[in-house]
């Protein structure tokens, strides 16, 4: 996909079929981090599950993305990190996410990942939210 408008597309087509095969509303909305005040209104309540894929190579955007993950979630609300290990600081976000932010961090071994994801340097966390 070469352009964002195709990306979105696709995206969307994805979210409307896996919405048809689990009988419940699957949605995507554009949020910048930080920005609670501006929050659209799907997002008022505190999400169970969250699916974060490469967004933790930005060490600047950390405490933003901290801050979002704290508001919209609740205890018992589950993360899935996805990520590349870069040395961009993702070792220190995780830390943060586990010390200040209070979730539990459980690094899912490369046995469960699709084979082609293996030995790639890929990491995939699942975070608890236990406080």
């Amino acid at each position: 996909i070469d352009n964002i408008w195709s990306y979105e597309v696709v995206l969307r087509a994805g979210l409307r079929l896996h919405s048809l095969q689990v009988g419940a509303p699957i949605r995507a909305v554009e949020f910048f981090w930080g920005t609670k005040a501006k929050r659209p209104e799907c997002m008022q309540d505190p999400f169970d599950v969250i699916f974060c894929s490469e967004v933790i190579y930005e060490a600047t955007l950390h405490d933003k993305l901290l801050q979002t993950l704290h508001e919209v979630s609740q205890i018992g609300t589950v993360i899935y990190f996805a990520y590349k290990r870069r040395g961009l600081g993702e070792d220190k976000f995780m830390e943060d996410l586990r010390k200040n932010e209070g979730f539990k961090i459980r690094k899912i071994p490369e046995n469960f990942f699709y084979e082609k994801l293996r030995n790639n340097d890929i990491h995939i966390v699942k975070a608890t939210r236990i406080l």
